[in-house]
């Protein structure tokens, strides 16, 4: 509904699916008002653990150490732009003085043209494919790194050192990355 709603351009055929979204949506809550159906999915074959299990460690659950399995390719879009190398090389050396980080917001910011038809100025499928392919390298490198007979608690404080690349990627991100919204570009 998005792109139909951010123009406010309704054509019948999206008036009608925008009405009806909400109409389905009050039928599952009035009917299910004790769950979020969208959020209680899960696979038929895997089993959940009894919510009211006293002392329940979540993080000790085999399923947690299981990764999720992404079927489409998450580096594609890196691939696309040239970047994944450069990606590759600094979160392997964190070399000091790169302009990685400083090139980094002027790599993922879209040409006028494409920003004024995509709506947003940044290149979405490029910075989510950044996000989750810096993500599963920095928990690759905890995993490889980490020995397995340290506690929780020890790992937490490690963990910071190990990953720190990804940690510097993140942080640029979240500090240089404006809001759609901010008018100041």
């Amino acid at each position: 509904m998005e792109p139909f709603l951010r123009n406010a351009e309704l054509g019948e055929p999206v008036r009608f699916l925008y009405k009806g979204t909400p109409r389905v949506l009050l039928v599952l809550l009035h009917d299910f008002p004790m769950q979020n159906i969208v959020l209680s999915v899960f696979p038929r074959n895997m089993r959940l653990p009894d919510r009211s299990t006293p002392n329940l460690k979540i993080d000790l659950l085999a399923e947690m150490s299981q990764s999720p399995h992404i079927l489409s390719e998450v580096d594609a879009a890196l691939k696309a732009k040239q970047m994944k190398t450069d990606v590759d090389e600094y979160l392997k050396t964190r070399p000091q003085g790169t302009s990685f980080l400083s090139d980094l917001k002027q790599k993922l910011l879209l040409s006028p043209g494409e920003a004024a038809r995509a709506g947003t100025r940044y290149d979405v499928p490029l910075m989510n494919s950044l996000l989750l392919y810096v993500g599963m390298q920095a928990i690759q490198q905890l995993q490889a790194r980490t020995p397995h007979g340290q506690s929780k608690a020890s790992n937490a404080s490690l963990a910071i050192f190990l990953v720190g690349a990804a940690l510097d990627i993140f942080q640029t991100l979240i500090f240089e990355l404006e809001t759609d919204d901010d008018t100041s570009f």
